[in-house]
């Protein structure tokens, strides 16, 4: 599993009109990887960072912070379901 930063340069790119395989190439990981993360929504993949094995409370609020900082700037990922929720 990729970080979360991984994931939102991933969004941003995508956001940009960037091809996978280019962002793959950008970002120097596989395109197989970029395809499973391309249309995933931050919560969906927030929640699967969360169930990682030895995922940490300092991970954990990286997450909220990130989480809240999309919904700052209205990021059209963020559910409205989130936005409601932060």
């Amino acid at each position: 599993m990729i970080d979360w930063m991984k994931y939102a340069e991933i969004q941003i790119l995508k956001r940009e009109g960037v091809k996978k395989a280019r962002v793959a190439r950008i970002l120097r990981i596989n395109r197989e990887t970029v395809a499973k993360y391309w249309e995933k929504s931050p919560d969906i993949f927030g929640i699967d960072f969360l169930l990682l094995p030895g995922c940490t409370a300092t991970a954990i609020n990286q997450i909220w912070i990130l989480l809240i900082k999309f919904s700052n700037v209205k990021y059209p990922c963020v559910s409205p379901n989130t936005r409601e929720f932060l």
